[in-house]
C-alpha cells in the first residue's frame, strides 16, 4: 500500500534572528490503516519558550474529506536562545475509541534540522505508561527523553523516517 507524503501544515515558523536555521521535524506515522482504523490524531507540542510554551495544539480528522494521510510532517523553527525542553505528544484515537498516546521530550540542535519520527503503533492500544515514558515502537513502555543530538538529520523527505510494515 503506498502512502502519501503530506506535511501536516505548512510548517510553524517561530524565526529567529540570521544564522543557521535551528529546527525539528515531526515525523508522524502509524502501522493502523487510516481512516479505517485510526480516525484521528491529537497532537500538542510545548515549549521551549517557557513565557509561552503551547506552540501547537491541533487535531488531525482523517475521516474528513480530503484529508492528508500519514507520513505526515511538521516543522518547528527556533525562535531565541533556549534549545529546550521540547515536549511532543499525540494521542491517536481509534474508531472503536480506543487510543494511542506517544509522547517525547527532546530539545532543538543550534544550526542543526533534525528529524523526529514519531509513530503511533497498534501494539502500544491502550497501554498507559507513567509520567516521563512513552509507549515504545515494540509496544513496551520506555523513556520519552531523546537528545535532540541523537535524532536523525532532516533528509526533507517525511517517508525516509515513515515506519516500516
Amino acid at each position: 500500500m503506498s502512502r502519501a507524503r503530506t506535511s501536516l501544515l505548512a510548517g510553524v515558523l517561530l524565526l529567529g534572528c540570521g544564522g543557521d536555521l535551528t529546527e525539528l521535524v515531526l515525523v508522524l506515522d502509524s502501522d493502523m490503516p487510516v481512516p479505517a482504523e485510526l480516525e484521528r490524531v491529537d497532537l500538542v507540542i510545548l515549549g521551549p519558550n517557557p513565557e509561552q510554551p503551547e506552540v501547537v495544539n491541533q487535531t488531525l480528522a482523517f475521516t474528513l474529506p480530503g484529508a492528508p494521510t500519514p507520513p505526515l510532517s511538521l516543522g518547528l523553527v527556533l525562535d531565541g536562545d533556549e534549545v529546550g525542553p521540547v515536549i511532543v505528544e499525540a494521542t491517536g484515537t481509534t474508531a472503536s475509541g480506543q487510543r494511542v498516546v506517544r509522547t517525547v521530550t527532546t530539545n532543538f540542535v543550534n544550526g542543526d534540522s533534525r528529524a523526529l519520527p514519531l509513530r503511533l503503533n497498534a501494539r502500544c492500544l491502550d497501554v498507559t505508561c507513567d509520567r516521563g515514558s512513552t509507549c515504545g515502537d515494540d509496544g513496551v513502555c520506555q523513556t520519552d527523553a531523546v537528545p535532540g543530538e541523537s535524532l536523525p538529520s532532516w533528509t526533507g523527505d517525511p517517508a525516509d523516517f515513515a515506519s516500516l510494515d
